[in-house]
């Protein structure tokens, strides 16, 4: 049976919206990854490399995951965030010698890798596939990017600063979380619940250290 009109053009919109959404997140994770580049190299406060490391962290997951599922189009975007996370990191670690790792770093890192050790954990009880179970998916996300999220935001609080968040950072963070969420909620599937969750969990905990870096940047 051949493809009602209507149904064909959503079909090529979705398809195009992919391919924008693709485009969309390597520019997100170039101006994210650059801006806090040059940000480090002026000011280290506001900034957690354990909540960068656990971010990460949550991208290699998600770039295996693109591999297995062979999507290009997630390919692109999470090696894009990959690369320019590992630059990142590599760059506040050795050549920014104000830059020590804090009490907030160990927490932070600590709460990421118990929560992945958990989801393995579980795989295995479970007997899922730790890459491709939903819940296993959006647990991973909620311990690797929601509660590091939330600990750069307290680690601003008590810094009393947050310089080293850049206002590009900001935006481009919303940007691709929104993004993101767009995809997650046209798909309208039950077994993605736990990865909408986590994604948006991911928005709140954005949302979070965007209101602590307004109160003590713009205000």
């Amino acid at each position: 049976m051949k493809q009602l009109p209507k149904k064909r053009w959503l079909l090529h919109g979705k398809k195009a919206f992919y391919y924008f959404a693709t485009i969309v997140g390597v520019i997100c994770a170039y101006y994210f990854n650059s801006s806090q580049i040059e940000r480090a190299e002026e000011t280290v406060k506001g900034i957690s490399l354990g909540m960068y490391i656990s971010f990460n962290l949550s991208m290699i997951l998600s770039l295996i995951l693109s591999f297995q599922a062979k999507n290009w189009n997630l390919i692109l975007q999470f090696l894009a965030w990959v690369l320019g996370g590992i630059i990142l990191i590599c760059f506040v670690f050795l050549r920014v010698e104000d830059y020590s790792w804090l009490v907030m770093d160990t927490i932070i890192l600590s709460c990421a890798l118990s929560g992945l050790i958990f989801t393995i954990a579980r795989s295995f009880i479970k007997h899922v596939n730790f890459f491709r179970d939903s819940a296993t998916k959006g647990l991973n996300g909620i311990f690797l990017k929601s509660i590091p999220q939330f600990g750069l935001g307290i680690l601003m609080i008590i810094q009393g600063s947050g310089e080293g968040l850049t206002f590009v950072a900001i935006f481009v963070g919303h940007v691709s979380i929104l993004m993101r969420l767009i995809i997650i909620w046209s798909e309208k599937k039950n077994r993605e619940r736990w990865v909408r969750r986590a994604d948006e969990w991911n928005l709140i905990s954005w949302a979070f250290v965007t209101l602590v870096w307004i109160i003590k940047e713009v205000l």
